[in-house]
Protein backbone atom coordinates (compact mmCIF):
# COMPACT_ATOMS: atom_id res chain seq x y z
CA UNK A 1 0.00 0.00 0.00
CA UNK A 2 2.85 2.37 0.80
CA UNK A 3 4.40 1.67 -2.61
CA UNK A 4 1.08 2.35 -4.32
CA UNK A 5 0.70 5.61 -2.43
CA UNK A 6 4.24 6.64 -3.38
CA UNK A 7 3.64 5.84 -7.05
CA UNK A 8 0.41 7.82 -7.00
CA UNK A 9 2.20 10.78 -5.44
CA UNK A 10 4.92 10.59 -8.11
CA UNK A 11 2.30 10.50 -10.86
CA UNK A 12 0.56 13.53 -9.36
CA UNK A 13 3.85 15.42 -9.12
CA UNK A 14 4.74 14.60 -12.72
CA UNK A 15 1.30 15.68 -13.89
CA UNK A 16 1.67 18.93 -11.97
CA UNK A 17 5.08 19.54 -13.53
CA UNK A 18 3.68 18.87 -16.99
CA UNK A 19 0.81 21.23 -16.27
CA UNK A 20 3.20 23.97 -15.11
CA UNK A 21 5.34 23.54 -18.23
CA UNK A 22 2.26 23.68 -20.41
CA UNK A 23 1.17 26.88 -18.67
CA UNK A 24 4.63 28.39 -19.09
CA UNK A 25 4.61 27.49 -22.80
CA UNK A 26 1.18 29.07 -23.24
CA UNK A 27 2.33 32.21 -21.45
CA UNK A 28 5.43 32.44 -23.64
CA UNK A 29 3.35 31.97 -26.79
CA UNK A 30 0.96 34.70 -25.70
CA UNK A 31 3.89 37.02 -25.01
CA UNK A 32 5.32 36.35 -28.48
CA UNK A 33 1.94 37.06 -30.07
CA UNK A 34 1.68 40.34 -28.15
CA UNK A 35 5.17 41.41 -29.28
CA UNK A 36 4.37 40.62 -32.91
CA UNK A 37 1.11 42.55 -32.77
CA UNK A 38 2.77 45.53 -31.12
CA UNK A 39 5.58 45.53 -33.74
CA UNK A 40 3.01 45.41 -36.55
CA UNK A 41 0.99 48.22 -35.03
CA UNK A 42 4.16 50.29 -34.52
CA UNK A 43 5.25 49.90 -38.13
CA UNK A 44 1.79 50.83 -39.35
CA UNK A 45 1.69 53.89 -37.12
CA UNK A 46 5.13 55.01 -38.32
CA UNK A 47 4.11 54.53 -41.96
CA UNK A 48 0.90 56.47 -41.40
CA UNK A 49 2.73 59.28 -39.64
CA UNK A 50 5.26 59.54 -42.47
CA UNK A 51 2.47 59.58 -45.03
CA UNK A 52 0.57 62.28 -43.11
CA UNK A 53 3.73 64.39 -42.84
CA UNK A 54 4.37 64.14 -46.59
CA UNK A 55 7.48 61.97 -46.12
CA UNK A 56 6.06 58.85 -47.73
CA UNK A 57 8.31 57.74 -50.55
CA UNK A 58 6.72 56.58 -53.75
CA UNK A 59 7.43 53.00 -54.84
CA UNK A 60 9.74 54.18 -57.58
CA UNK A 61 12.76 52.12 -56.55
CA UNK A 62 12.62 48.57 -57.81
CA UNK A 63 14.31 45.48 -56.42
CA UNK A 64 17.46 46.24 -58.44
CA UNK A 65 17.50 49.88 -57.34
CA UNK A 66 21.15 49.60 -56.38
CA UNK A 67 22.21 48.81 -59.94
CA UNK A 68 19.89 51.47 -61.32
CA UNK A 69 21.40 54.01 -58.95
CA UNK A 70 24.90 53.17 -60.17
CA UNK A 71 23.86 53.47 -63.82
CA UNK A 72 22.15 56.80 -63.27
CA UNK A 73 25.10 58.02 -61.21
CA UNK A 74 27.49 57.27 -64.08
CA UNK A 75 25.22 58.80 -66.70
CA UNK A 76 24.77 62.03 -64.74
CA UNK A 77 28.53 62.26 -64.27
CA UNK A 78 29.21 61.60 -67.96
CA UNK A 79 26.54 64.10 -69.03
CA UNK A 80 28.04 66.78 -66.77
CA UNK A 81 31.55 66.18 -68.15
CA UNK A 82 30.46 66.08 -71.81
CA UNK A 83 28.39 69.23 -71.41
CA UNK A 84 31.29 71.05 -69.77
CA UNK A 85 33.58 70.14 -72.67
CA UNK A 86 31.03 71.39 -75.22
CA UNK A 87 30.44 74.63 -73.34
CA UNK A 88 34.19 75.24 -72.99
CA UNK A 89 34.74 74.51 -76.70
CA UNK A 90 31.97 76.92 -77.65
CA UNK A 91 33.41 79.66 -75.42
CA UNK A 92 36.83 79.07 -76.95
CA UNK A 93 35.43 79.41 -80.47
CA UNK A 94 33.54 82.57 -79.50
CA UNK A 95 36.71 84.07 -78.00
CA UNK A 96 38.51 84.00 -81.36
CA UNK A 97 35.51 85.09 -83.46
CA UNK A 98 35.63 88.69 -84.58
CA UNK A 99 32.02 88.92 -85.79
CA UNK A 100 29.18 89.52 -83.31
CA UNK A 101 27.68 86.37 -81.86
CA UNK A 102 24.31 85.20 -83.15
CA UNK A 103 21.60 83.85 -80.86
CA UNK A 104 22.36 80.34 -82.16
CA UNK A 105 25.95 80.65 -81.01
CA UNK A 106 24.92 82.06 -77.65
CA UNK A 107 22.56 79.14 -77.15
CA UNK A 108 25.34 76.67 -77.98
CA UNK A 109 27.43 78.27 -75.24
CA UNK A 110 24.78 78.64 -72.54
CA UNK A 111 22.65 75.49 -72.92
CA UNK A 112 25.47 72.98 -72.24
CA UNK A 113 26.48 74.98 -69.16
CA UNK A 114 22.92 74.76 -67.81
CA UNK A 115 22.82 71.02 -68.46
CA UNK A 116 26.19 70.59 -66.75
CA UNK A 117 24.91 72.33 -63.61
CA UNK A 118 21.71 70.23 -63.50
CA UNK A 119 23.59 66.97 -64.10
CA UNK A 120 26.18 67.82 -61.44
CA UNK A 121 23.50 68.48 -58.81
CA UNK A 122 21.70 65.22 -59.60
CA UNK A 123 25.02 63.35 -59.62
CA UNK A 124 25.79 64.57 -56.11
CA UNK A 125 22.32 63.52 -54.92
CA UNK A 126 22.89 60.03 -56.34
CA UNK A 127 26.02 59.47 -54.26
CA UNK A 128 24.03 58.40 -51.18
CA UNK A 129 21.14 55.98 -51.03
CA UNK A 130 19.02 58.28 -48.86
CA UNK A 131 19.20 61.19 -51.30
CA UNK A 132 18.83 58.85 -54.29
CA UNK A 133 15.43 57.82 -52.94
CA UNK A 134 14.38 61.39 -53.77
CA UNK A 135 16.15 61.51 -57.16
CA UNK A 136 14.51 58.22 -58.14
CA UNK A 137 11.16 59.99 -58.22
CA UNK A 138 10.06 61.07 -61.67
CA UNK A 139 9.29 64.65 -60.71
CA UNK A 140 12.77 65.10 -59.16
CA UNK A 141 15.01 63.15 -61.54
CA UNK A 142 12.81 62.48 -64.56
CA UNK A 143 11.66 66.01 -65.39
CA UNK A 144 15.21 67.48 -65.25
CA UNK A 145 16.40 64.59 -67.43
CA UNK A 146 13.74 65.39 -70.03
CA UNK A 147 14.70 69.07 -69.82
CA UNK A 148 18.38 68.21 -70.40
CA UNK A 149 17.53 66.06 -73.41
CA UNK A 150 15.33 68.81 -74.87
CA UNK A 151 18.09 71.39 -74.45
CA UNK A 152 20.57 69.09 -76.12
CA UNK A 153 18.22 68.23 -78.96
CA UNK A 154 17.90 71.92 -79.84
CA UNK A 155 21.66 72.31 -79.41
CA UNK A 156 22.28 69.39 -81.75
CA UNK A 157 20.14 70.92 -84.49
CA UNK A 158 21.93 74.26 -84.22
CA UNK A 159 25.37 72.70 -84.00
CA UNK A 160 24.98 70.28 -86.90
CA UNK A 161 22.74 72.27 -89.24
CA UNK A 162 23.23 75.93 -88.42
CA UNK A 163 24.78 78.28 -90.95
CA UNK A 164 26.86 79.87 -88.18
CA UNK A 165 27.90 76.57 -86.57
CA UNK A 166 31.37 76.30 -85.07
CA UNK A 167 31.40 72.49 -85.37
CA UNK A 168 30.73 71.85 -89.09
CA UNK A 169 30.70 73.76 -92.34
CA UNK A 170 28.00 73.96 -94.98
CA UNK A 171 28.46 70.38 -96.27
CA UNK A 172 28.97 68.75 -92.90
CA UNK A 173 32.77 68.72 -92.68
CA UNK A 174 34.05 68.90 -89.10
CA UNK A 175 35.69 72.15 -88.03
CA UNK A 176 35.81 71.69 -84.23
CA UNK A 177 36.21 68.03 -83.24
CA UNK A 178 35.56 68.49 -79.51
CA UNK A 179 32.34 70.38 -80.12
CA UNK A 180 31.17 67.89 -82.74
CA UNK A 181 31.87 64.59 -80.99
CA UNK A 182 31.00 65.65 -77.45
CA UNK A 183 27.68 67.04 -78.69
CA UNK A 184 26.78 63.58 -79.93
CA UNK A 185 28.04 61.98 -76.72
CA UNK A 186 25.97 64.40 -74.65
CA UNK A 187 22.68 63.86 -76.44
CA UNK A 188 23.10 60.07 -76.42
CA UNK A 189 23.80 60.12 -72.68
CA UNK A 190 20.89 62.49 -72.02
CA UNK A 191 18.59 60.26 -74.09
CA UNK A 192 19.56 57.14 -72.15
CA UNK A 193 19.02 58.92 -68.86
CA UNK A 194 15.64 60.22 -69.96
CA UNK A 195 14.56 56.74 -71.12
CA UNK A 196 15.42 55.25 -67.71
CA UNK A 197 12.80 57.52 -66.14
CA UNK A 198 10.26 57.24 -68.94
CA UNK A 199 10.21 53.44 -68.79
CA UNK A 200 9.71 53.69 -65.01
CA UNK A 201 6.77 56.03 -65.60
CA UNK A 202 5.22 53.74 -68.21
CA UNK A 203 5.91 50.58 -66.22
CA UNK A 204 7.69 48.79 -69.03
CA UNK A 205 9.07 45.27 -68.61
CA UNK A 206 12.58 44.23 -69.66
CA UNK A 207 11.44 42.82 -73.01
CA UNK A 208 9.33 45.89 -73.71
CA UNK A 209 12.27 48.11 -72.77
CA UNK A 210 14.43 46.41 -75.39
CA UNK A 211 11.80 46.80 -78.10
CA UNK A 212 11.21 50.45 -77.20
CA UNK A 213 14.95 51.11 -77.21
CA UNK A 214 15.40 49.53 -80.65
CA UNK A 215 12.56 51.54 -82.21
CA UNK A 216 13.77 54.68 -80.50
CA UNK A 217 17.28 54.24 -81.87
CA UNK A 218 15.92 53.61 -85.37
CA UNK A 219 13.78 56.75 -85.20
CA UNK A 220 16.67 58.83 -83.87
CA UNK A 221 19.12 57.61 -86.51
CA UNK A 222 16.58 58.19 -89.29
CA UNK A 223 15.83 61.69 -88.00
CA UNK A 224 19.53 62.56 -87.87
CA UNK A 225 20.18 61.16 -91.35
CA UNK A 226 17.23 63.05 -92.82
CA UNK A 227 18.20 66.30 -91.09
CA UNK A 228 21.85 66.07 -92.11
CA UNK A 229 20.98 65.20 -95.71
CA UNK A 230 18.49 68.10 -95.86
CA UNK A 231 21.15 70.50 -94.60
CA UNK A 232 23.71 69.28 -97.12
CA UNK A 233 21.20 69.34 -99.98
CA UNK A 234 20.26 72.91 -99.12
CA UNK A 235 23.89 73.94 -99.61
CA UNK A 236 24.68 71.92 -102.76
CA UNK A 237 21.36 71.99 -104.63
CA UNK A 238 22.49 74.81 -106.91
CA UNK A 239 25.70 72.96 -107.78
CA UNK A 240 23.76 69.82 -108.62
CA UNK A 241 21.77 71.74 -111.23
CA UNK A 242 24.89 73.27 -112.77
CA UNK A 243 25.74 71.33 -115.93
CA UNK A 244 29.39 72.44 -115.83
CA UNK A 245 29.82 70.57 -112.50
CA UNK A 246 28.33 67.34 -113.81
CA UNK A 247 31.53 65.34 -113.64
CA UNK A 248 32.29 66.06 -109.98
CA UNK A 249 29.08 66.96 -108.19
CA UNK A 250 26.56 64.45 -109.55
CA UNK A 251 27.76 61.40 -107.52
CA UNK A 252 27.73 63.47 -104.34
CA UNK A 253 24.28 64.81 -105.20
CA UNK A 254 22.95 61.30 -105.77
CA UNK A 255 24.30 60.10 -102.45
CA UNK A 256 22.70 63.06 -100.72
CA UNK A 257 19.34 62.34 -102.36
CA UNK A 258 19.65 58.69 -101.35
CA UNK A 259 20.28 59.77 -97.74
CA UNK A 260 17.18 61.98 -97.92
CA UNK A 261 15.02 59.08 -99.05
CA UNK A 262 16.42 56.61 -96.49
CA UNK A 263 16.06 59.11 -93.64
CA UNK A 264 12.51 60.03 -94.62
CA UNK A 265 11.39 56.41 -94.96
CA UNK A 266 13.06 55.48 -91.67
Amino acid sequence: QQQQQQSQQLQQQSQQQLQRRQNEHDDAQQMIDKIQRSATNSSLSISNSLSSDGLHFEPTISADSSNERIYRLRRFFALAMFSMVCSASAYDAAWYQKDPLTWHQRYVMIAPAIVAVIATILFLLCLKRQSYAIVAKFWVGGIPSILCFTLWLADLIMTMHGEDSWAVNGIGEIKAANLYYFTWASIVTAGLQMMSYVKMLLGKTAAEDTITLVWGVMAKVSFVAFGAATHVWYNISTSCKDESMEGTSIPFCRRTMFALIVGFVG
